[in-house]
C-alpha cells in the first residue's frame, strides 16, 4: 500500500510515509483512553440495589413508543441501515425549521466531536476549549498534532469567554463550547456568546454541544445553535438521544451545520454509522413530545431538591441548567465517592475533572436521590 501511495500520489519517499506512518502511531499510542463507568452487567453483581448516578442518563429511561421501534426494527438487522438517516434527518430539520442538507447523524455526539477536529485540524494549529470540561475535545488536537488551548472556568464554574478570546490567535480553527457544560452544568448568556463570536478569529469553527439542551431549554438568554446556522455563522451545533431521550445506549447523535461543514464530514464519516435501531428509536423518541417533557420537568424538579440537600453538607454546587450537578466540599472527597459505591451508590468522583473536592451526580429518581443522600450523610459522618 505505501508503495503505490509513494507511486501514485507523490507523497514522498517511502522512509517519509514510515515515518509519518510511525510518528500517527506514537500519538495514539500516547493518548489517555477513555475510562467509562462501570455497564450494568458488572453492577448487578454486586447483590444489591445499585443507584447509579455516575453517567447523567435519563433517569425515567426512555420513551415507550422508542422501545417499540426498536423491537420492530430489529428484525430487519440482517439489512444495512439507510446510510444517509433519511426519514430521521427529515423528521430532525423540520422540528428545528432547518433544510436536511444542514443536518448530520452520527454514531453518538463523540463521533462528530471527532470527525469535526478532522475537517478542522492541521499540526501546528490550535483548538480553544474550557476547563474543566467535556473530556472528549481534546483528543483531537492530539491527533492532528495541534495545540490546546484551555480557558479556566470562572468561579461560578461558567465558560470565560473574554479570557477564552484573548487566548485566540489567526492559527485557532477550532472552539467547542458545552453549553450547558459538562460536568458543572452551567450556561452562557446570548450576549456573551455573540461577543465571543465576533472576537474570534476569520475561518474558526465554533461549536455549540447542547448535549443537555433539552434540560435548559426554558433559559430565555440562552444562545442556540440553530439560529446561528439559520444566519450563516460560522456555527455547529451539536445535540444527541443520549441525554434527555434516553437513548444513551444506541449511540444517536446529530448535528446543525453549514452545508460546507455538513458536506465535509459527510465524506469522511463511516457509510453506516448511525445503525437501523438506532435511527427507528431516534425518529419515535423525537416524536413522542409527553415522554421528553415528562423526563425534563421531572429531572428539573427533582435537581432543585437535591441541590438544597446536597447544601445541608456545605457543599457548593454550580447553578447547573442540565441534568446534573457539580457539588464541591470542603475537603477531598475521592475516598466518600469509593465509600459510597461499596454502598451501591454510584457518583463521578470530581478527581476526574481536576477537582478531588467535588464530585458530579446525575439526577435521579426521588427515591434515587434520596437513597443518595442517605448514603452520602453516613459516609461523609463515618
Amino acid at each position: 500500500t505505501d508503495n503505490a501511495l509513494v507511486a501514485a500520489g507523490g507523497v514522498g519517499t517511502m522512509d517519509e510515509v514510515r515515518m509519518l506512518h510511525s510518528l500517527k502511531f506514537d500519538i495514539a499510542l500516547g493518548m489517555a483512553i477513555y475510562t467509562g463507568t462501570l455497564p450494568l452487567e458488572e453492577l448487578a453483581k454486586l447483590n444489591q440495589p445499585v443507584v447509579k448516578l455516575d453517567s447523567n442518563e435519563n433517569a425515567l429511561g426512555p420513551s415507550l413508543q422508542a422501545i417499540r421501534a426498536a423491537e420492530r426494527a430489529a428484525h430487519g438487522m440482517h439489512r444495512y441501515p439507510d446510510s444517509s438517516g433519511g426519514a430521521l434527518k427529515a423528521a430532525i430539520a423540520d422540528k428545528a425549521g432547518l433544510e436536511v442538507g444542514n443536518i448530520l447523524l452520527s454514531n453518538g455526539s463523540d463521533e462528530l466531536i471527532h470527525l469535526l477536529g478532522l475537517i478542522s485540524l492541521q499540526p501546528g494549529d490550535e483548538l480553544l476549549i474550557g476547563d474543566p470540561t467535556f473530556v472528549r475535545y481534546e483528543p483531537t488536537a492530539s491527533l492532528a498534532k495541534a495545540i490546546v488551548l484551555r480557558a479556566t472556568l470562572d468561579e461560578a464554574g461558567r465558560y470565560d469567554l473574554p479570557a477564552m478570546s484573548r487566548m485566540a490567535t489567526e492559527r485557532t480553527k477550532l472552539a467547542f463550547i458545552a453549553n450547558p457544560n459538562a460536568p458543572t452544568g452551567t450556561i452562557i448568556a446570548k450576549r456573551e456568546f455573540d461577543k465571543f463570536l465576533l472576537d474570534m478569529p476569520p475561518g474558526a469553527l465554533v461549536v455549540l454541544d447542547e448535549a443537555y439542551f433539552e434540560f435548559a431549554s426554558d433559559e430565555p438568554d440562552m444562545p442556540r445553535s440553530v439560529d446561528y446556522v439559520k444566519a450563516g455563522r460560522n456555527v455547529v451545533g451539536l445535540r444527541t438521544f443520549s441525554k434527555a431521550y434516553g437513548l444513551a445506549g444506541l449511540r444517536l447523535g446529530y448535528a446543525f451545520a453549514s452545508r460546507e461543514v455538513v458536506d465535509a464530514v459527510e465524506g469522511i464519516r463511516e457509510t453506516f454509522n448511525v445503525n437501523s435501531i438506532a435511527q427507528a428509536a431516534g425518529l419515535a423518541a423525537l416524536a413522542d413530545e409527553q415522554h421528553l417533557a415528562i423526563s425534563v420537568n421531572s429531572s428539573r424538579l427533582a435537581r432543585m431538591i437535591l441541590v438544597e440537600d446536597l447544601k445541608m453538607f456545605g457543599a457548593r454546587v454550580t447553578d447547573s441548567k442540565a441534568n446534573f450537578v457539580f457539588a464541591e466540599f470542603a475537603s477531598d472527597v475521592t475516598d466518600v465517592v469509593a465509600a459510597m459505591s461499596g454502598d451501591g451508590v454510584f457518583v463521578r468522583a470530581g478527581k476526574a475533572f481536576g477537582n478531588p473536592k467535588a464530585m458530579r451526580i446525575t439526577v435521579g429518581t426521588p427515591e434515587e436521590n434520596s437513597r443518595l443522600i442517605r448514603a452520602l450523610g453516613a459516609c461523609l459522618s463515618g
